[in-house]
């Protein structure tokens, strides 16, 4: 429903058909997987990823598996942390 919304707000309503939500949804889950993983090899700090995955597993299976909304809603939740935690800059300690 969202994305439907999303995609009408650019003019792109006619395009998006409810056959084409779950492939759209998981192509956006993916690309925010991407995001994730991008600098987590050079940084040595794969703990976001590691949640954006788990976050990923807990939507698809509230939402297309369970159809359980408060699962949805969690995994939403927990891929938004992930991205918080991977966006906060890497403490350097004090500079006394």
């Amino acid at each position: 429903m969202c994305l439907m919304v999303l995609a009408s707000s650019v003019g792109l309503g006619y395009f998006v058909q409810t056959s084409l939500l779950a492939p759209l949804t998981f192509a956006c889950l993916v690309a925010a997987l991407g995001f994730l993983a991008l600098r987590a090899g050079k940084r040595r700090f794969y703990a976001p990823l590691c949640l954006g995955f788990v976050a990923v597993a807990i939507f698809l299976l509230g939402r297309y598996s369970l159809n359980h909304e408060s699962l949805t809603y969690a995994g939403l939740g927990l891929l938004i942390l992930a991205s918080l935690w991977r966006s906060k800059p890497k403490g350097h300690g004090c500079e006394c």
